[in-house]
This record gives C-alpha cells, sequence and structure tokens, in this order.
C-alpha cells in the first residue's frame, strides 16, 4: 500500500556543456525507514548536456516515477511529493517564475506542467553530507556515467554504493528548507 506521500531524491551528473549528462533518481515511502522503504530506483544517461540540466532532467524523471507510482495504486489524483535535491539551481528554477528561462526553458516548463498535476514540495539538501536519499541518488547518476563510460572504453573505479551504516546516517532534510511550489497559470 502507498502512501499519499512520497519522497524523491533526485541528482544529475554532468560536466562540460558537451559531455554526457547522468542521473539518478530514488523513490521512498516516508513512512518506512529510509532504506527500507525505497520504492523504485533509476539511473540512466539523459544525452549531452552541463551538470544544471541533468539536474533538471532527473527532477522530471523523479516526478514521471512518482506519477507512475501514484497511477499503480489508484492514487495519482491526491499524491503530495516531496523533491530533494542538491541543485539550488534547478529548485529555483521550477519554482521562481521570475527566473529567466534562456537555457532550458522548455525542460523547465514540463517541470513546471508535471508539478501542476502534483502537491508537490521542493527541499533543498546539502549535497554529500551523508545524507542517505542524496548519497544514494548522487550513486546511482555517477553509476549511469561509469557504466557509459565504459561503453567508449574509459574505465572508472566504481564507488561503493550507499548503506545506512557511520557515513550515511539515513537522515531526511530539515522541513525549514522546504520551498512550496507556487501555483501555476498552466494547470
Amino acid at each position: 500500500m502507498i502512501p499519499g506521500d512520497l519522497e524523491v531524491w533526485c541528482d544529475g551528473s554532468g560536466t562540460l556543456i558537451d559531455g554526457p549528462a547522468c542521473v539518478g533518481v530514488v523513490i521512498v515511502d516516508p513512512t518506512l525507514p529510509i532504506d527500507q522503504g525505497i520504492l523504485c530506483e533509476a539511473s540512466d544517461y539523459v544525452g549531452i548536456g552541463t551538470n544544471n540540466f541533468a539536474e533538471l532532467r532527473a527532477m522530471r524523471r523523479g516526478l514521471y516515477l512518482a506519477e507512475q507510482i501514484g497511477a499503480q495504486s489508484g492514487r495519482s489524483d491526491v499524491l503530495s511529493v516531496s523533491v530533494n535535491s542538491d541543485s539550488e539551481y534547478a529548485i529555483g528554477a521550477v519554482t521562481n517564475h521570475s527566473w529567466a528561462q534562456r537555457v532550458h526553458g522548455d525542460l523547465i516548463n514540463a517541470i513546471r506542467r508535471q508539478v501542476a498535476r502534483l502537491r508537490v514540495r521542493f527541499v533543498h539538501v546539502e549535497g554529500h553530507a551523508g545524507i542517505f536519499g542524496n548519497e544514494l541518488a548522487d550513486w546511482l547518476a555517477g553509476e549511469a556515467r561509469r557504466r557509459l563510460l565504459l561503453t567508449m572504453g574509459i574505465e572508472r573505479r566504481p564507488k561503493r554504493r550507499p548503506e545506512r551504516d557511520g557515513s550515511h546516517k539515513g537522515r531526511r532534510p530539515k522541513a525549514a528548507k522546504a520551498t512550496k511550489a507556487p501555483e501555476t497559470e498552466e494547470s
């Protein structure tokens, strides 16, 4: 049984404007301990682009997966989602309609349309701070990049998958950092 709320942990991995961009997404049932409530993981190459592009694509993928889980449970009409990201850029681009959209405008508008269908709360979390959901999403994005580079003949040493141990405490972000999605005209 899926509760009305889901946690989406998303992270992007990109570097140069003409380099590969990858995403990592974790969907969690927040009624269970974070390492036991994982409903879905995604780790994919999403095209060529910067880290900001990858962060936005990870957010879009996470919202899509949350919608799919909600639809499978018959609760998509009442689904509320907490989107946890270490990207101030991605959260700001989606929630602040006064930001100029010279770059990634179509992608930002697509995410805003997804947000309009759900009750979404955005939470900025500190990156690389031992927060399990964020560390796992980061690892998944890095693994997608490593797998892609292997197909190109470039070998990178794999990182160890985050576990809920001394270095990854399974903490959830503080609610004080949450940003509610603004009402949109695109409903």
